[in-house]
């Protein structure tokens, strides 16, 4: 053991005294057990358990374990031999030797260069002098220990007052704190039921207001089958009529005495004559379809949707389409809308800056983007254009010369050759993949709310150009992104053939990338407030959205 270690190695930091049963906290510094048990009776888990050295607080009542390197230290130090030598104490390394700095039996502390008892004070240095040393501190402020001692005690008393009174201080901010605690996570709960009761009042108005207005439908379904009721009464009755005539103009026919003929005709010739004139008023399908409450009630939903959405976002515009764009093997009645572009609009961000697919940067590859969030999503043959065909198995559409037999639906699109699936995502992550063909001019891929406008050339039914839809559109070689009819230039410098898209609901991502790298095209962020459907838009080729199950 080195006998000339330092007296603080074993000295209790609180007493200044050889540590009596020595305890050691979780920050390394130890204490004598009662010292540190005195210092904690006054405080209070509330204000915590602070550490006499380094202040580090507790805030609860930390469990105190024996320090044994230091117990056995102070076994052995006790354990060392002390032989007086002239002129000192004790040994040089001795327990009582002024080195080790520990109390001499009856001559107090020592200088240990002169031998001479520490009875002066310097406080020009802050240092405890023997009568020897005062060569070395000429000119310097020196005084008796004793009269230092009673000038530090005063100063002492009145830091001990000041300490104490921001020790309450401090207490009461705590305390105060603490009970600011309680009043904040009170007041929380209370603002939540007010939120939760406002909110219930709210569903409650809107589940009054869908009850009231499916009641209205029923109400016209009900008006419309009871007038197609009376029709087909009607239509049955002119059909016997038709009937009965017919039969008695074969019999007549087949008459052959002369005046038997000429009597029949003359009879009934009024009525083939009525029958003949009545005018046939029938009323097709498509105007069955039409509920007129339903459109009114519609429009005052996508309304208010708009109304909510525009609270919370920014407005969007909504240009007219202008300039019809026929692409290669199109019909000439669909038109593409011409959009305004900008550099970066609002809720769109390129992510090919890094230079890295965003896939990779996610740690993801394209086999485990199908494992875990792969979906196949099939077509709503309900929402397709009169000019598009769809495959037996939902997933492949083509664009026709000639329109198709599609019965007369509301959900049907017919300005643009547009086409929604039927699958819809309100939450969670999910991927999917679209076959772009190798002969279309132009393509949209992306996804819309249900409530995207089906009818009329209003712009907002095409995909991307109003606030319910978002896509990215291909126009021969060039490629761009598109919400609320502002255009985003997409850089794509080879070809493109087929396209991935992953929807993220809540953080309201929808990316596209390029399926055979897996390199992301464009990321558009915004607030999802409804469920998406995928969509495309078909022009001049087939497009197909492929089946992930066989790739997993």
């Amino acid at each position: 053991m080195d006998s000339q270690a330092p007296e603080g190695d074993f000295s209790c930091s609180i007493c200044l005294e050889l540590f009596k049963v020595p305890l050691s906290l979780s920050c390394g510094h130890s204490f004598c057990k009662s010292c540190i048990e005195s210092h904690w009776a006054v405080q209070t888990e509330e204000t915590g358990f602070s550490c006499p050295e380094c202040r580090r607080v507790y805030y609860r009542k930390p469990e105190l374990s024996k320090n044994v390197f230091i117990a056995n230290m102070m076994e052995m130090l006790t354990e060392i031999p002390i032989s007086p030598r002239a002129g000192t104490n004790s040994p040089r390394g001795g327990i009582n030797s002024p080195r080790a700095g520990i109390n001499s039996p009856r001559g107090g502390r020592r200088c240990e260069p002169h031998g001479q008892g520490l009875e002066l004070y310097c406080r020009t240095d802050a240092q405890l002098i023997c009568p020897g040393c005062t060569s070395c501190h000429r000119r310097h402020d020196i005084v008796p220990v004793q009269e230092e001692q009673e000038d530090k005690s005063e100063e002492l008393s009145s830091m001990k007052l000041r300490l104490s009174k921001r020790e309450g201080s401090e207490i009461s901010l705590v305390n105060g704190l603490v009970d600011s605690t309680k009043t904040v996570e009170a007041a929380a709960e209370q603002i939540k039921w007010r939120l939760s009761s406002s909110y219930d009042k709210l569903l409650h108005l809107l589940s009054e207001d869908k009850a009231s207005a499916l009641r209205a439908v029923d109400k016209e379904r009900d008006l419309k089958l009871s007038g197609i009721r009376q029709e087909i009464e009607k239509s049955r009755a002119t059909l016997g009529n038709l009937r009965e005539a017919l039969s008695r103009i074969r019999s007549l026919e087949e008459t052959e005495d002369p005046v038997e003929f000429l009597e029949g005709c003359t009879l009934h010739w009024a009525s083939f004559t009525s029958l003949e004139c009545e005018q046939m008023e029938p009323t097709g399908p498509s105007a069955l379809l039409e509920f007129e409450t339903t459109a009114a009630l519609q429009e005052q939903i996508d309304e208010r949707l708009l109304s909510f959405r525009t609270s919370t976002l920014p407005d969007a515009p909504q240009p007219k389409p202008t300039t019809p764009r026929g692409g290669i093997g199109a019909p000439a009645a669909v038109l593409v809308p011409t959009v305004r572009r900008r550099s970066a609009p609002w809720g769109v961000e390129s992510v090919r800056a890094s230079g890295l697919p965003a896939v990779a940067r996610r740690g993801l590859d394209r086999a485990e983007l199908i494992s875990r969030y792969g979906c196949s999503p099939t077509f709503d043959t309900n929402s397709a254009h009169n000019l598009l065909q769809i495959s037996p198995d939902l997933r492949m559409v083509e664009v026709t010369r000639d329109p198709q037999r599609h019965p007369n639906h509301p959900l049907r699109f017919e300005f643009c050759p547009q086409v929604l699936c039927c699958e819809s995502f309100s939450s969670g992550q999910h991927y999917w993949e679209v076959d772009l063909g190798n002969k279309g001019q132009w393509c949209w891929i992306g996804a819309a709310y249900g409530t995207i406008p089906r009818k009329g050339d209003n712009a907002a039914c095409i995909l991307g150009m109003g606030d319910e839809s978002w896509c990215l559109k291909k126009d021969g070689t060039r490629f761009s992104v598109s919400h609320g009819g502002v255009e985003t230039p997409v850089e794509v410098r080879e070809p493109l053939r087929r396209v991935g898209v992953l929807l993220h609901w809540e953080e309201g991502l929808l990316e596209f990338y390029r399926a055979d790298s897996m390199q992301s095209l464009h990321a558009i962020h915004d607030r999802f407030i409804l469920p998406l459907h995928p969509a495309l838009g078909v022009g001049g080729d087939y497009m197909r959205i492929m089946d992930l199950s066989c790739e997993s």
